[in-house]
């Protein structure tokens, strides 16, 4: 994943579930946890109007598990499984999203040809304290990128293992965008899973639906 020139933003903060309080600078808002989207909760139960309330920045997935969320910048994009990035409805729900408020602490350098590795290395020594949440913003360009996505499940739903194993894969080179997430700590169960969860943004056109009520 070598890249010509990055910035990493880094964030510090704590987490919080829905419904445990309000937004704020240094919390990140999570609606449901990592465990139950992989037991096979896909149903959605907060809207991204509602969602957008708590952050402008972060990470999840939609209604059904249709693809990925990228939240950046306060706009929404969802990375559908056929590889193309789609406006989502702002009306339309989600089961999982982790999102905060990106007001980053600090910006670093990041060496031309780390790999994944080697940012979270670099994570590693640039984040105080390893029992911290940390929002985590890389802008670059971008040597090779590999990227995934899920088609829309329908019930009764399969574990996100099962879903995983047949995703389709995207290998991207020389390419410019932004990786967007959050480096978790390792005692995490319920929350996040340890280490970075990331999605990648490229920007570009989007694709937008139309849809008609009856």
């Amino acid at each position: 994943m070598a890249r010509r020139v990055s910035w990493l933003a880094l964030g510090c903060m704590g987490l919080v579930l829905a419904g445990c309080a309000g937004p704020s600078r240094n919390t990140v808002f999570q609606t449901s946890t990592i465990d139950a989207l992989l037991a096979g909760v896909y149903d959605g139960d907060l809207s991204l109007r509602e969602l957008r309330r708590q952050g402008d920045f972060g990470i999840g997935t939609f209604d059904d598990l249709d693809g990925e969320m990228v939240l950046l910048d306060g706009q929404f994009y969802q990375v559908r499984a056929d590889g193309r990035v789609y406006a989502p409805d702002p009306d339309g729900e989600t089961p999982f999203a982790a999102v905060c408020r990106f007001q980053p602490d600090r910006q670093v350098a990041v060496p031309s040809g780390l790999d994944m590795a080697g940012v979270e290395a670099l994570l590693d020594r640039e984040v105080p304290g390893r029992n911290r949440f940390a929002a985590v913003r890389v802008d670059g360009h971008f040597k090779r990128m590999r990227t995934r996505s899920v088609p829309a499940q329908s019930r009764p739903y399969p574990p996100l293992k099962e879903v995983a194993a047949t995703q389709p894969v995207f290998n991207r080179k020389n390419i410019s965008g932004t990786l967007v997430g959050f480096r978790c700590p390792s005692y995490v169960g319920g929350g996040e899973r340890a280490g970075v969860a990331s999605a990648f943004h490229q920007p570009g056109p989007l694709v937008r639906r139309s849809c008609a009520g009856v």
